[in-house]
């Protein structure tokens, strides 16, 4: 069934990182090796994996792949995390949300002229033309600042790709 399947992956993914012994019990050998920190790693591998095959069935769901990338950028594997990202932007174009954490992971992954177009595009959909005044909020007041942050990490050549 769909909800026991997300279900099973969210309980993986909601693993603690690190899962210290109690103090009344000796350390128990989880992981095979003699380091029981190692068990709850293996159990989020394994939630990834889950989800992974979850979504090869059910590729609609925008909070599966929300989720999957947050797993993977957890884990420090931002190229997986942008490439699920993508597939969120896919199924909601519209959502200036999901570009703005598109345009954070790829910042974090050292992507920056993916970054800057990411940044751009949320604070270009969150203008409103009727106004005569511009008031940042929400994700464009995130967005702007990231821009911002970008802009102070490389030359503006870098930024904007010259046309050949």
């Amino acid at each position: 069934s769909q909800a026991m399947r997300k279900r099973l992956a969210a309980l993986h993914l909601s693993s603690p990182i690190i899962e210290l012994p109690s103090a009344s019990s000796p350390p128990s050998n989880k992981a095979g090796n003699g380091n029981p920190y190692l068990s709850a790693s293996l159990s989020r591998t394994e939630g990834i994996s889950l989800l992974v095959s979850y979504l090869d069935t059910y590729y609609l769901d925008l909070s599966s792949w929300l989720s999957l990338s947050t797993a993977y950028a957890s884990l420090g594997q931002y190229p997986a995390a942008l490439t699920c990202l993508d597939h969120a932007v896919v199924l909601s174009p519209h959502d200036p949300f999901v570009h703005l954490k598109a345009a954070e992971t790829a910042y974090t992954a050292g992507e920056v002229q993916l970054a800057w177009k990411g940044f751009a595009r949320v604070v270009e959909m969150s203008l409103e033309p009727s106004r005569d005044s511009v008031v940042l909020q929400g994700a464009a007041r995130r967005a702007a600042y990231g821009a911002k942050l970008v802009s102070r990490l490389a030359s503006p050549s870098r930024l904007v790709p010259r046309p050949s």
